[in-house]
């Protein structure tokens, strides 16, 4: 998007476009994408997910392919709440704004 903004608001520009409000708008884009994903961070919690998911994933193989007597239901249920406190910590909140 910011690239598209950029290079669309040059081509704009170059042309001798009579639409500057056309213009300016394509020139804010990459400012306005860059904002976003500052904001958003989508790529911190895109890794968060990965992460967490895998963690997951991990257990579940563990409970389909270990053998019954290597583990219990108390044993999967206490991995499970050390990897659901663990990945709880690296989530991004947006609030931090807003100190107690």
């Amino acid at each position: 998007m910011a690239v598209l903004g950029s290079v669309s608001a040059t081509i704009l520009a170059g042309t001798g476009n009579k639409n500057n409000w056309l213009t300016a708008v394509m020139a804010g884009i990459p400012a306005a994408v860059l904002a976003v994903n500052t904001t958003f961070n989508f790529e911190r919690k895109a890794i968060w997910h990965w992460r967490t998911t895998k963690r997951l994933e991990a257990l579940l193989r563990k409970i389909r392919y270990a053998k019954p007597e290597e583990f219990d239901a108390s044993t999967v249920s206490d991995e499970f709440s050390e990897i659901d406190l663990e990945t709880f910590d690296g989530w991004i909140v947006y609030s931090s704004l807003s100190k107690e």
